[in-house]
């Protein structure tokens, strides 16, 4: 079984809808589908999470957690 370990950007691409977000979006699917293991560094996660704030605000942040 393949692992991937994902960085904050493309998340961030996908929350956003920018361009490759199709491609996070296959391979979230997959691990849904237990095909793949994606895996997430917590500092990456802290910084998903202050992007998402300063862009829209601390309630949106908490859901995205």
């Amino acid at each position: 079984m393949k692992n991937y370990l994902f960085d904050a950007f493309p998340l961030l691409c996908w929350l956003q809808e920018e361009p490759g977000h199709e491609l996070v979006e296959d391979l979230l699917t997959q691990a849904e589908e237990d095909k793949i293991i994606l895996s997430l560094h917590i500092i990456n996660l802290g910084e998903i999470f202050y992007r998402v704030y300063r862009l829209a605000d601390l309630r949106k942040a908490g859901d995205i957690i």
